[in-house]
């Protein structure tokens, strides 16, 4: 970030998008796959800001974009760790913003809905299956990223 700023001299906007899906009841997931998830989509934006906010606030400003998720206002099954992380990371800039406000600093939370893109099938990982799900919503969603169930209506079209 110190780089960045000394290259750039002024960096009015810094967008935080890292972020991936884990998907499985939470009983299938590895301590491994949890601190990952945890890391990437939470912590690693707490530390973008921790690294940025004192550049934004000797410049007199600027504004963060997190991109988040509807997965951080509601829930679904079988993905618990990644809205877990994804309430979280709507709860530290919804505080964080009113400390940053007084130095110039806004936060926008961007919150997409479901789109069509490979979440599911690409961009998501997941723990390794128990039969005692197989029924039960991760088993079901298992299926349906298999291919053999149809897909999740998604109305979005990221194209």
């Amino acid at each position: 970030m110190d780089r960045a700023f000394a290259d750039l001299g002024r960096i009015d906007v810094v967008v935080s998008n890292a972020g991936y899906g884990l998907l499985g009841a939470p009983e299938e997931l590895t301590d491994e796959q949890i601190d990952r998830q945890i890391a990437t989509n939470l912590t690693g934006s707490i530390q973008l800001a921790r690294a940025a906010t004192p550049h934004l606030r000797r410049q007199g400003g600027g504004r963060y974009i997190q991109i988040a998720s509807v997965g951080g206002q509601i829930a679904f099954p079988a993905m618990s760790l990644y809205h877990a992380t994804k309430w979280g990371i709507e709860g530290f800039w919804e505080s964080s913003a009113a400390e940053l406000a007084p130095f110039g600093i806004g936060v926008t939370i961007v919150e997409p809905g479901m789109s069509r893109t490979d979440f599911g099938a690409g961009g998501s990982v997941l723990g390794a299956p128990l039969p005692e799900y197989a029924d039960g919503p991760s088993g079901r969603l298992r299926r349906v990223l298999s291919g053999e169930l149809p897909p999740l209506p998604a109305p979005g079209d990221p194209a």
